[in-house]
């Protein structure tokens, strides 16, 4: 019996399929190539898109960890900084030791945020000589105990406000809608669990003491003493300083003359209306 052998398949015209030609090739590769180019900007956006909603949802997490510990006594506001630990980009242990953070005989509010992860913007990927640090986030001075340095007597600016070295209760915020409490620090000057800023000053006089950080594209994100956090632009290309991992490279305070961004943050400082 006679098997049949494979048929052979001849590249020609009508005798079989023919092979790609030079030029279909690349017009192929030229087509996955436009792509590429327009789907990677998609990708890349929705990828940061993801971490701004992670950050903001870590944000209402601590500023509902903040309220609930004010709720619990009688209205009092955290007398100290709300967790333990400094930042720094050396062999500080305490840079990745995330249960310094919920440890509740070590940090005041870490029987509220129960979460290490919520105090580190997924945004912030750049690590210390030790590993990837814990946490990127830091609180308002004045609502947690820590009073901030004020102008002298008379040089208050705008007129007609009495800003708040510290806050003991939180009915003593005019509008906790108006008052940051938590915020996204720059990683080369984050440290303490606190930011830390000097209200009042002349616009001519503006100076950061910290400054905030710029993950998102340009942004930080931040909570209001009233519960919600928001995504905030900063608009002058000074405030986003580059990472350079030296600790404060700015020596703690560098001149912001009539900064928008300086302003923001000013009318975001609690005070009085006189």
């Amino acid at each position: 019996m006679k098997r049949d052998r494979p048929k052979k398949w001849v590249a020609a015209a009508g005798c079989g399929p023919e092979g790609f030609t030079l030029m279909e090739l690349l017009v192929v590769i030229g087509v996955l190539s436009l792509l590429a180019i327009t789907l990677f900007p998609a990708l890349a956006a929705n990828r940061s898109g993801s971490q701004a909603f992670q950050c903001l949802s870590n944000h209402r997490q601590l500023v509902a960890g903040w309220m609930t510990y004010a709720a619990e006594n009688s209205d009092r506001l955290p007398t100290t900084k709300p967790v333990e630990g400094v930042m720094s980009w050396g062999a500080n242990p305490d840079s990745i030791d995330a249960e310094l953070l919920v440890d509740p005989q070590r940090s005041v509010l870490a029987r509220y945020v129960t979460i290490p992860e919520v105090w580190k913007c997924p945004a912030d990927t750049v690590p210390a000589d030790i590993g990837p640090r814990v946490r990127s986030v830091s609180f308002n001075g004045p609502l947690n105990g820590v009073s901030c340095i004020l102008p002298p007597p008379g040089l208050s600016y705008p007129p007609g406000r009495q800003y708040l070295s510290r806050a003991v209760y939180s009915h003593q915020l005019r509008k906790p809608s108006e008052v940051f409490l938590s915020m996204d620090e720059h990683p080369d000057g984050i440290n303490d669990s606190l930011i830390l800023f000097n209200p009042g000053k002349l616009p001519p006089l503006y100076s950061w003491r910290d400054l905030p950080a710029s993950y998102h594209n340009g942004a930080a994100g931040y909570s209001a003493a009233d519960g919600r956090a928001e995504m905030h632009r900063w608009l002058e290309e000074s405030t986003m300083r580059p990472i350079t991992k030296q600790p404060k490279p700015w020596s703690g305070s560098f001149s912001a003359p009539d900064s928008v961004d300086y302003k923001w943050m000013n009318d975001m400082m609690p005070y009085k209306q006189l």
